[in-house]
């Protein structure tokens, strides 16, 4: 195995055991800070920590070609933008657990796209793949109850599979620009759908107080735009240069196992017998789609 693979695939696992754990970090979050509120301020972190990587790098005089604003903004759109208003707001109706199952799908949907927009190879287990891993959600949000944990799991669910969705767009995206400089092309785009988050999180405040952040709060808030989003879409980017979309995304299997434990653990959250069934057609049909 050539080294430069070796590093993505232990890099992509460590990063993936930090995505688990973001969705206890942010269920916690959500419960006390307006969702989309939360999204801007963790990601105008993240963005002032890639940009002044960017700017330090530039003071030592290496300067390399940008990538296209079109691509750039595509990439923010999905990545942060609607992303994180699904996955935030996905999070205050339901749990982080079942969260984390429905993203379990991302793999499988990615490689549908990737058959349409990357002229990948479409064979019957593709199909079958993705055809189970249908299925699997469809368990997943069937199961769902309302619970102290879930205010509203069907539509919290729903939400959540708009992040599968803008996640698999972004990441065809980013391999179509997999020769990028990778370091700008994740500023640019974590910093453009950062500041396209602005009209939403105004409109959910309009007419309410500043929402109070308190100093464990700001700990959370740090440890997610520093290690998750500003780290961690530097290495998903750098992994698309030295594997397949689908081997990249593959590694997402690990993000809803993680997540799912951990949730049991550190917010006592419960899973039934329906959601393992589903999570595990999901993942079935995962490894037939890819």
């Amino acid at each position: 195995m050539k080294s430069g693979k070796a590093v993505a695939i232990i890099s992509l696992t460590l990063l993936m055991l930090t995505w688990g754990s973001a969705f206890v970090v942010s269920k916690s979050i959500v419960e006390r800070i307006p969702p989309i509120f939360f999204a801007l301020i963790r990601h105008i972190l993240a963005s002032v920590i890639m940009l002044s990587v960017v700017g330090l790098r530039r003071s030592r005089g290496i300067r390399r070609e940008a990538p296209g604003w079109g691509i750039v903004t595509l990439m923010g759109l999905t990545s942060i933008t609607f992303y994180y208003i699904f996955y935030n707001l996905g999070l205050y109706y339901t749990t982080a657990s079942q969260g984390a199952l429905i993203q379990s799908s991302t793999p499988a949907i990615t490689a549908a796209l990737a058959v349409v927009v990357l002229h990948e190879r479409v064979t019957r287990k593709r199909f079958a793949g993705l055809a189970l891993s249908i299925i699997g959600v469809l368990l997943v949000v069937g199961s769902a109850i309302p619970s102290g944990e879930a205010r509203n799991p069907l539509w919290g669910t729903l939400l959540m599979c708009g992040t599968v969705i803008a996640w698999s767009i972004y990441t065809i995206a980013a391999k179509r620009a997999a020769n990028s400089d990778q370091l700008l092309l994740a500023t640019m785009s974590t910093t453009i759908g950062t500041i396209l988050l602005i009209p939403p999180a105004i409109w959910e405040g309009w007419g309410k107080p500043l929402p109070h952040v308190a100093g464990r709060e700001w700990l959370a808030i740090g440890y997610l735009a520093a290690v998750v989003s500003a780290g961690g879409y530097l290495i998903y980017n750098r992994a698309l240069r030295e594997l397949d979309a689908h081997q990249v995304i593959n590694f997402t299997n690990l993000v809803p196992i993680i997540a799912v434990i951990a949730a049991v653990v550190f917010l006592g959250e419960s899973i039934v017998p329906l959601q393992v069934v589903g999570g595990t057609v999901v993942l079935i049909g995962v490894w037939l789609a890819s």
